[in-house]
């Protein structure tokens, strides 16, 4: 499962799960075709000087961190080839006139919680947190805490983790930056 943003994490570990796996789910289903696509469509959503041989593991290793029952941080790379396929998906839902937002089954189950004592949304709030849980255009802002990704435009994932850039923002350790598919048993 993904682990949530900033903007959706709330005090409650419950919502948590239930709002991680319905957006893990989601994405799922936007990531998961790609493991299909050869090196030519698979690099519409990698930066230019990532290497070819190291997309499809990438892919394959997205997918099994989106179907884990464990939280985990997106590393640098599936950050950016998320952010690409949001923006081609929902590019394809505007074309086509599918509707981008999907309610969580677990909708009123997750208002009730948040409107309790300790938990206190005002009706805005609430309002807010369910359009970027449930609105798949939202999720381009709402997943991301930041957008150190945007930087692999510019540099390989090692040029960036020894860049004065990461020294200065504190974007990551290597291991953090510099993705190696396979590493992590998701």
């Amino acid at each position: 499962m993904i682990q949530l943003s900033d903007y959706l994490t709330t005090q409650d570990p419950h919502v948590n799960e239930l709002v991680s796996k319905f957006i893990s789910k989601r994405l799922y289903d936007i990531i998961k075709p790609m493991t299909d696509y050869d090196i030519d469509g698979l690099k519409h959503f990698f930066p230019a000087r990532y290497r070819h041989k190291k997309m499809l593991p990438v892919i394959n290793d997205f997918c099994s961190l989106l179907k884990s029952e464990n939280f985990y941080p997106l590393p640098l790379i599936m950050k950016y080839v998320l952010f690409k396929a949001l923006l081609e998906e929902i590019s394809y839902c505007e074309e086509f006139d599918i509707p981008t937002i999907s309610a969580i089954p677990q909708h009123d189950e997750i208002k009730e919680i948040l409107q309790k004592d300790g938990h206190e949304l005002e009706s805005e709030s609430l309002e807010e947190f369910f359009m970027f849980v449930e609105d798949l255009e939202m999720y381009t802002e709402s997943l991301y805490d930041d957008w150190d990704f945007e930087f692999l435009d510019d540099m390989t994932e090692l040029q960036l983790y020894k860049s004065d850039t990461n020294s200065y923002l504190g974007i990551g350790t290597k291991a953090s930056i510099v993705y190696v598919p396979g590493s992590v048993a998701y």
